[in-house]
């Protein structure tokens, strides 16, 4: 996205707040839902799992480091420089993407000359976790039509 709408801003907001009153475990409790489908996060166990993976992170984020990340996000509008951006794009977003919704990455794919939009069908925000072999896939056919553009321009 190149700039959030106001329920995202108080969304980062709130979570960058929470850095401050909440433990990590708590905090990605929290957070979590946000970031998965349903149907994911209906899996039993999977979120058991996923907070005893993020807790066993060697580096895993600090509420100091996520605090001023959310801040960075609240400051940020990329919107006016869109246009600016001259090399193959593609742009994917979960279909069920909670916090940066499909209209953001339609937003984001619109202002940028000649992106691609790819919206992941079983994928919330977290959609590179939860549809892995899709977002594989997606990106691997975006790469190969990348590499025929530049075999065909150096055969012309």
């Amino acid at each position: 996205m190149a700039k959030g709408d106001e329920k995202f801003n108080s969304l980062i907001n709130l979570f960058g707040d929470l850095t401050q009153k909440l433990e990590g475990t708590l905090y990605q409790r929290v957070i979590l839902p946000w970031l998965f489908t349903d149907a994911f996060y209906s899996i039993p166990g999977v979120m058991e799992q996923l907070i005893t993976w993020i807790e066993n992170q060697p580096f895993a984020p600090t509420p100091h480091g996520l605090y001023h990340q959310s801040r960075a996000i609240l400051g940020s509008d990329t919107s006016d420089r869109l246009a600016n951006i001259h090399c193959p794009t593609l742009v994917m977003v979960g279909k069920e993407d909670l916090l940066t919704p499909v209209r953001f990455s339609e937003q984001l794919a619109q202002g940028i000359p000649n992106a691609e939009l790819a919206i992941i069908e079983q994928g919330g925000h977290a959609f590179v976790v939860e549809s892995a072999d899709t977002v594989a896939k997606v990106l691997l056919d975006f790469l190969a039509k990348q590499r025929q553009r530049i075999l065909q321009s150096t055969q012309e």
